[in-house]
């Protein structure tokens, strides 16, 4: 799948659209990162200025890439649930999948339907042979939410002086 600048692939499964990054999803990132218990494991509570470089920051790495994080909404109503998708976030020869979603997304399945299809799409369309997430080893539900899509625990590696555990290779 070869990225034209401007568009951006639309996954779907039955309840989710996974989309491109718009500027109007500025106000969802807000709420992503304006939640400080949510926020402590994705680097802490940010303004909305830096929001719009967050933001700024996954589009310009479909630029830079030809593959990136989506939006991910649901397909009901259009609401903003957060980003996933793959990217290089420590190191440009680890590609990894990366999650984040707004608290009141949680507990309904969103994160683990998202990241199932990101994971069909970075197998099938980006032809990945594994995958793996650097996880807080404080954020226990993002490690069960790997362990339930099939991670296995990783070794333990410190990065930007916090702690994260390898989840391994994802496989669907």
């Amino acid at each position: 799948m070869k990225f034209v600048p401007g568009t951006f692939p639309v996954l779907e499964t039955q309840r989710l659209r996974l989309r491109g990054i718009k500027p109007g999803d500025l106000d969802g990132f807000c709420r992503i990162y304006s939640d400080a218990e949510h926020a402590k494991y994705i680097g802490g509570v940010k303004s909305r200025h830096a929001c719009l470089e967050k933001l700024m920051a996954l589009a310009g790495h479909w630029q830079l890439h030809g593959w990136g994080r989506f939006v991910v909404e649901a397909k009901a109503d259009g609401r903003f649930l957060g980003h996933c998708g793959p990217t290089f976030v420590n190191s440009p020869d680890q590609p990894e999948v990366n999650y984040s979603f707004t608290p009141e997304a949680g507990g309904n399945g969103f994160a683990v339907e998202a990241v199932q299809r990101v994971l069909g799409h970075v197998y099938r369309d980006l032809g990945w042979s594994e995958a793996s997430s650097l996880i807080d080893v404080g954020n226990v539900r993002s490690q069960n939410l790997a362990t339930r899509l099939g991670a296995r625990r990783g070794e333990r590696m410190v990065i930007e002086a916090a702690m994260c555990w390898n989840a391994g290779h994802i496989r669907l």
